[in-house]
């Protein structure tokens, strides 16, 4: 796995590749693009184990028949990462069968995730602040690219004290096509006023890592809950945490 060093940068990725990392691009960017969960803020397993509790029980005392033939398990709700309301809707149908009550568990998981965030706080991943801190110094414009409801996003943005920092939230109710697909990149590059070739990208999924790089954008990935895929390093230079795209950062920005 390449690491995050400014002799990786010079070396390796100037040469003219489908999306080059180049010091020019690196030099002359103008805005970023950030997934929120497992990349701005630690959210994602909350949002999984959310999602099995409530299943779970639903098992348990209400006799709902997954077809599963045995118990879920927190790993069968690994389907609704990086994916948009429509497309979590279609997918759990399709696993645990047409009746599956998707809204209602959907709308109450939201509900008992912002409880639990604004009782014990919104936990802000490590060197986000730093990094966002920098950006704005610097006069880089920033929006958010995610698949949750766009409402919701912007209320967890908020209570981790960090919703300041973007101009525009786009969230999964806002396009059509979930990550990979490159809509939601293209959307906050719309919602900033600049072109993708201008914009970085920031992502903790090969799923995300794939959308952002197919939008045009430069991209970064720091992994989250899921191992990055063989191929990432063609689409995304692979960083341990924002602290380290930060150092970078402040090394190519102009001050």
């Amino acid at each position: 796995m390449k690491r995050l060093k400014r002799d990786a940068i010079s070396k390796e990725y100037t040469a003219q590749e489908a999306i080059p990392f180049s010091l020019e691009r690196l030099r002359s960017f103008k805005g970023c693009v950030f997934d929120m969960d497992q990349t701005l803020l630690g959210t994602e397993r909350e949002n999984q184990f959310g999602w099995y509790v409530m299943i779970y029980v639903l098992q348990q005392f209400a006799r709902l028949d997954l077809g599963l033939g045995r118990e879920l398990e927190p790993a069968d709700m690994q389907f609704v990462m990086a994916k948009n309301r429509d497309e979590c809707r279609r997918l759990a149908k399709e696993k645990f069968g047409p009746e599956f009550p998707y809204d209602l568990l959907k709308d109450t998981r939201t509900k008992l995730c912002e409880r639990f965030s604004q009782t014990y706080g919104a936990v802000v991943m490590q060197g986000v602040v730093e990094l966002l801190e920098l950006l704005k110094k610097r006069r880089i414009r920033c929006a958010v690219a995610t698949s949750s409801d766009s409402k919701a996003a912007a209320r967890l943005l908020e209570l981790a004290g960090i919703s300041d920092f973007f101009e525009a939230v786009i969230g999964g109710d806002q396009f059509t096509n979930s990550k990979p697909h490159p809509e939601s990149f293209e959307k906050a590059c719309d919602a900033l006023g600049l072109e993708p070739g201008f914009v970085l990208g920031f992502e903790d999924t090969s799923v995300g890592a794939k959308a952002s790089y197919s939008a045009g954008l430069m991209t970064f990935l720091v992994p989250g809950l899921l191992a990055p895929e063989p191929d990432d390093e063609k689409r995304a230079l692979i960083a341990g945490t924002m602290l380290e795209i930060r150092d970078l950062l402040d090394f190519f920005l102009p001050s």
